[in-house]
């Protein structure tokens, strides 16, 4: 049976001039070809390599938001949302696209993806995130919500690459876009500035991330009462305990497998001082 044309999008390969189709039963460049088509410094090209004929006009447009109000920067652990638009003329019928988010020298995942629209899935490639197709989509806007990372990560770049698709089962027709310089998010500077006194004493988190357990090692509090809270990105409490402690070091491990992934936050005060870190929970 002939399969739909999306079950074919971005499942392409060139190598020396010849096209190679990879039979699949889902879309995504990442799933069939283990490709960054994103036009990153890690890809391989974007979806234009293969891909070309068509006559749709394509715009490609990735904005990160908070509201209804698109933003230049990011505080550290929020949660936006990034929106992907594919526009093109001339009655297109279907749509893709491949986005990741870089940060760093190495160009690391930055921050954590929320759940993927309808059609569209999460991946890793190369131990990065990326978000792409399943499945056709015949519409041409989508809405992932996003975390931000931890503080000290730097300046966020997002990289995308989509096609818009006439349906025939093959790639001539396509119109390939992708977006010629990544969107690039500032980490806001001020986004943990506090006029309240940070908390003597040294605390680690381990590991970080944490999957199941996390584990917290301190030294040197003050001795007295305390009281230590585990808080998500929207500030409710995960976890909370008060503690009389006697001595200036204690361990603790608390449960964590039933914390959904994401950006949280330990925070530590005797009502004078604080402390807080953030950590990651895969």
């Amino acid at each position: 049976m002939m399969m739909n044309k999306f079950k074919f999008l971005l499942f392409f390969a060139c190598s020396g001039g010849v096209l190679f189709l990879l039979l699949s039963n889902a879309s995504g460049a990442g799933n069939a070809q283990g490709a960054d088509r994103t036009g990153s410094p890690l890809g391989i090209g974007t979806c234009g390599s293969c891909h070309s004929g068509g006559n749709y006009l394509p715009v490609l447009n990735v904005a990160i938001v908070e509201g209804d109000q698109q933003v230049t920067r990011y505080i550290p652990g929020k949660q936006y949302q990034i929106k992907v638009t594919l526009e093109g003329k001339n009655n297109p019928r279907e749509y893709g696209f491949q986005l990741t988010a870089l940060a760093g020298a190495n160009n690391q995942t930055a921050g954590i993806f929320g759940q993927a629209p309808s059609g569209f899935r999460q991946i890793l490639l190369d131990n990065r995130r990326y978000i792409e197709q399943s499945t056709p989509s015949v519409t041409n806007s989508f809405v992932i919500p996003w975390t931000a990372p931890v503080s000290g990560s730097g300046s966020v770049r997002f990289y995308a690459a989509g096609l818009i698709t006439n349906n025939s089962n093959g790639t001539g027709g396509d119109s390939p876009v992708h977006l010629t310089s990544p969107v690039i998010l500032s980490e806001s500077i001020a986004s943990f500035i506090s006029t309240i006194p940070e908390l003597k004493g040294e605390v680690k988190i381990f590991p970080n991330p944490i999957s199941s357990l996390l584990q917290i090692q301190a030294n040197s509090l003050p001795v007295g009462k305390l009281n230590f809270q585990v808080l998500d990105v929207f500030g409710r409490i995960c976890w909370e305990m008060e503690n009389h402690t006697v001595e200036a070091n204690l361990t603790l491990n608390i449960p964590a497998s039933n914390w959904f992934p994401g950006v949280y936050y330990l925070k530590i005060t005797d009502n004078k001082a604080i402390k807080t870190i953030a950590f990651v929970k895969n």
